[in-house]
């Protein structure tokens, strides 16, 4: 008896272990201005729809982020690529943030499970020098958004743009 036991709780965790390395689960956020600190375009306004992002997360663990803009049809870009989140009462977070001489790019994303969905607050900060092929720009925002929850057929038919 002390055997089948032992046996059986080797087996839910190993095969729990293995169901959650596979587990991803898609999300699809249209995304709102709430504040908007800089703008040196102008073009982004408070309570504005300016996009959608498109989230992967694996095994609540890794997450890939991508937005599109709502005034394009184009691609959306990528803008956190498979990186580690940070676990939270209430759900997960996660930062990036580069820089160099002649781009400073921040990104947080915090997303907050409530019943079965999830909602997210965002902060960018972008600034870029100006080159010959741009001015220099700068743009410091917070969005919100309500997310739905989408399968992998529709997320890989939205990244086509």
């Amino acid at each position: 008896m002390k055997k089948f036991l032992v046996i059986l709780i080797l087996v839910m965790l190993l095969s729990g272990n293995a169901f959650s390395a596979n587990k991803y689960f898609y999300l699809k956020c249209p995304e709102n201005i709430k504040k908007v600190r800089i703008s040196s375009s102008g073009y982004e306004k408070e309570g504005d729809l300016i996009g959608t992002i498109y989230v992967k997360l694996k095994s609540e663990s890794k997450i890939t982020i991508h937005f599109s803009y709502e005034i394009t049809k184009n691609k959306p870009n990528i803008i956190i690529e498979n990186l580690r989140i940070t676990n939270e009462g209430l759900g997960f977070s996660v930062t990036e943030e580069y820089k160099d001489k002649e781009i400073k790019a921040f990104e947080y994303f915090k997303f907050i499970k409530i019943k079965n969905e999830y909602a997210f607050l965002r902060t960018s900060k972008w600034w870029n020098a100006k080159t010959k092929e741009y001015d220099e720009s700068e743009l410091d925002y917070d969005s919100t958004g309500k997310c739905e929850n989408i399968d992998k057929k529709d997320y890989k038919k939205f990244l086509k743009g």
